[in-house]
């Protein structure tokens, strides 16, 4: 068997301040390959297995950000936990499909559970936790029914559940747009992305995100189309682990009433919504993401909410 037959292989490893980074590919199909980045700490044990699972239209670049202090995962992974995040199919260094419609949050949340499965057959035994921003929020909970009770923890950022905050109307009328999407991929214009998606954030940031998820950054439209069917899923009784979500009050995605609703249809009874005042869809790159971070360590530690 040769190195393209293997289900996982190392494309990069680097040891720096502290920290272990290294990139995979995992083959979840014959002809769909995962790409998967990872920082843990080097020193001593791992606290936890966190995976991060992003937004439509991004990847899992954006929670490594190569700007100081601003990469989530180096944050995370320093605080002790081994940090993974993933690229879905059709978008970054994963494979691409051929029809970028296809992508919808029932594959995607599909290929999730079966990378972290197959990667945990590499790993040693940890307890696995979900965090999942913007779509990654939708996915986060069907995730975790497909894991089971193997999952210890889910964290949703700029959660989404049942409505799109104060875009829908605004979201329903682009869907023909997206429809008529040359291959499926659509684009998001740098100008899109100051109002879109943060409320108080740095200069440096914004800039960082403008460039990388630009106009030269094809994405596969399906993620937004399987939108209209929202909420995706209903039945989460079965999920009895801490659940954290934290929302912007500027989020034009989110709304407290949405989480209210997730929180009744969820199983657990350790459940917290943290509300930031003057922040906007991407809180743990904003102005208050320290505060974030230690939300999230709280709920990594199997803390009470």
């Amino acid at each position: 068997m040769g190195w393209l037959s293997r289900p996982v292989r190392l494309a990069r490893h680097v040891a720096e301040e502290g920290l272990l980074k290294r990139n995979f590919y995992c083959r979840v199909k014959p002809d769909l390959d995962i790409f998967v980045r990872s920082a843990a700490p080097i020193y001593h044990q791992s606290s936890g297995r966190l995976w991060l699972l992003h937004g439509a239209g991004m990847d899992s670049f954006g929670f490594d950000l190569p700007l100081e202090g601003w990469s989530l995962m180096e944050s995370l992974a320093m605080r002790g936990f081994e940090v993974f995040a993933m690229d879905f199919r059709g978008h970054g260094q994963s494979s691409r499909v051929l029809d970028g419609k296809s992508v919808d949050a029932l594959t995607v949340a599909d290929d999730c559970a079966r990378v972290i499965k197959i990667m945990n057959q590499y790993l040693a035994d940890s307890p696995t936790h979900l965090l999942g921003e913007s779509f990654g929020s939708i996915l986060v909970p069907l995730v975790a029914k497909r894991l089971g009770k193997s999952v210890s923890s889910l964290t949703l950022l700029g959660p989404i559940f049942g409505k799109l905050g104060s875009i829908e109307d605004d979201f329903l009328s682009s869907l023909p747009e997206f429809e008529a999407s040359p291959g499926g991929y659509a684009f998001t214009t740098e100008e899109e992305w100051r109002d879109l998606f943060f409320g108080r954030v740095d200069p440096e940031v914004l800039k960082w995100h403008q460039l990388w998820f630009g106009t030269a950054y094809a994405y596969p439209v399906g993620p937004y189309l399987s939108l209209r069917g929202l909420p995706v899923d209903r039945e989460l009784r079965e999920i009895n682990a801490p659940v954290l979500a934290v929302m912007g009050s500027l989020d034009p995605f989110a709304t407290e009433g949405d989480m209210k609703e997730l929180f009744d249809h969820i199983g657990s009874a350790n459940k917290q919504l943290l509300v930031q005042e003057g922040i906007g869809h991407l809180p743990y790159v904003e102005e208050r993401a320290a505060e974030v971070l230690d939300a999230i360590c709280t709920v990594l530690g199997g803390d009470q909410l």
